[in-house]
């Protein structure tokens, strides 16, 4: 028998047919515009956490009372809320638990205005954004009936001003404000340390957008 020296699949390089996602952002203006809708919506306040300190969908909903402190007006992120197929059962199941690495788990600094939001919202159980039941909400359901509503309702008023504001998900709106964070030329590891990042390179990477007039305006670049 011929005795085989190379691996024949080694010269091979399969090529894959899965195109990457590409993640859309607000603009600094359009930004504004939802986040002042959001003031007025029911479900305006989960908008103003994600979009305005890049906090998960995840993070979202495993926010306790507890986390909140409101005299330091700091916000603890430190659990996820996660749907986990049960191996025994086969049943899906809603498990609060640890977050991704230990650099997620932060402390966030939090306007007044938002901690005063959060205050008067009603305590229903020890999780801000719980569902009827005392429990963590369903990140799925909790889309569908509240975050797709609130885009819904958003993009509808706005066209009604002819304006166009378009529908992002969850986590482009966690992209959203890294990128206006990186753009603006604020302090990477400040920025890094409330997204819960602990590579710089790979946030800069992943959120720095080419934005030549941002460039220009940190660089003190006149266009005379």
């Amino acid at each position: 028998n011929d005795i085989v020296n190379k691996n024949p699949c080694d010269d091979i390089r399969l090529r894959s047919n899965v195109k990457k996602h590409e993640k859309h952002t607000y603009t600094a203006e359009e930004c504004d515009y939802v986040l002042r809708y959001a003031e007025t919506h029911p479900y305006g306040l989960e908008i103003i956490l994600m979009l305005s300190y890049g906090i998960t969908r995840s993070e979202l909903l495993g926010i306790k009372w507890e986390d909140i402190d409101s005299s330091a007006l700091t916000l603890h992120v430190q659990r996820g809320v996660a749907e986990v197929k049960n191996a025994a059962t086969g049943k899906v199941e809603i498990v609060a638990g640890n977050l991704k690495n230990d650099f997620r788990e932060r402390i966030i600094p939090i306007t007044e205005s938002d901690i005063e939001k959060l205050s008067i919202r009603p305590h229903k159980c020890e999780y801000v954004f719980g569902n009827n039941s005392g429990k963590p909400q369903s990140p799925s359901n909790w889309q569908k009936r509240r975050y797709n509503v609130f885009m819904r309702d958003m993009q509808e008023f706005y066209a009604e001003q002819g304006i166009d504001i378009p529908k992002l998900t969850p986590h482009e709106l966690r992209h959203t404000r890294a990128t206006l964070w990186v753009n603006s030329g604020a302090n990477l590891f400040a920025v890094a340390n409330v997204l819960g990042h602990a590579d710089l390179q790979m946030l800069r990477k992943r959120y720095a957008h080419s934005d030549v007039e941002s460039t220009r305006k940190l660089l003190g670049l006149d266009k005379k």
